[in-house]
């Protein structure tokens, strides 16, 4: 009786990892996994893109500092400097990019140079608001917000060419 038992354990073990192993790997009807397919529905629709994270959303009121970009009907060219020459001098370069390829019907230039003492806070007292994320990811970069997609591209600010190429690429997303 006692081999009977050990031996319904060694099975049961035995089926329950067999078991184990078919279902870590379902196929969807595309032959892809049932990971692969979660890995999909949260890619973006062009290369160099990044999900905003949904908290993001969930932490943005209407009233908050940079709801629109998030949140709007239409893409932005956004970023943060100090308003400086250095600063001054991005954003003629950017406003030349967009009047020379006639960008301004496909994006809102929006820069944000800030003088000293700016209060950088989410309303709602979490650090999860668009105003934190923006100024955390376009403080170095020009930042590309599609906000149809609740998607960020991110370009180093002083890489002009690539941020030229990645606008006109960018225009139909």
């Amino acid at each position: 009786m006692k081999i009977f038992g050990f031996l319904s354990v060694i099975v049961l073990i035995f089926f329950l990892i067999g078991g184990y192993n078919k279902s870590s790997s379902i196929k969807s009807e595309s032959g892809s996994s049932v990971a692969d397919a979660a890995v999909q529905s949260t890619r973006i629709s062009f290369a160099g893109a990044v999900r905003i994270p949904e908290s993001v959303y969930q932490n943005t009121a209407n009233s908050d500092t940079f709801y629109d970009i998030i949140k709007g009907n239409r893409k932005f060219v956004f970023w943060v400097y100090a308003d400086c020459p250095i600063g001054r001098n991005i954003r003629s370069r950017l406003e030349n990019i967009m009047n020379r390829n006639n960008l301004y019907s496909n994006y809102i230039h929006r820069p944000n140079l800030m003088s000293g003492g700016v209060m950088v806070r989410c309303k709602n007292n979490t650090a999860k608001c668009a105003q934190i994320y923006l100024y955390d990811n376009c403080s170095d970069n020009v930042c590309i917000i599609n906000p149809m997609e609740k998607a960020i591209i991110k370009i180093n600010n002083s890489d002009f060419s690539t941020i030229e190429n990645t606008l006109i690429r960018a225009k139909n997303w």
